[in-house]
């Protein structure tokens, strides 16, 4: 029989702010609901409470840029992304690239394929 005294299993995640912003306090824990509902009401469209679940998952804290709406937090991303798009370049670049390390793996490769 299951003792009712125990923690309760569907205890909402709570996650530490950090950073600055109008309504959030750093250090102050809250929880993806607190979160969610302050961008429905302050940034509309608002964030749903699945992507602020699913950009806060593995995050240790919450930062500003969480909070953003998706067009902005997508346009922050490719701004931060140093490769913003894999072209056919790219890719036959890293097709042709060579995987020996150093002079001494260049120079064993060269004596493997040779024919005996």
């Amino acid at each position: 029989m299951r003792n009712y005294q125990e923690e309760a299993i569907n205890k909402a995640r709570q996650v530490v702010f950090k950073g600055e912003h109008e309504f959030f306090v750093e250090g102050e824990i809250y929880t993806y609901r607190n979160y969610a509902e302050y961008t429905v009401r302050n940034a509309p469209p608002g964030v749903k409470l699945s992507t602020i679940k699913s950009r806060l998952d593995k995050q240790p804290f919450c930062l500003p840029h969480h909070l953003l709406s998706v067009a902005d937090y997508i346009a922050l991303s490719q701004e931060n992304n140093k490769n913003p798009g894999y072209s056919k370049e790219a890719r036959e670049k890293a097709r042709t690239a060579s995987r020996l390390e150093n002079h001494d793996e260049v120079l064993s490769q060269k004596w493997l394929s040779i024919s005996l």
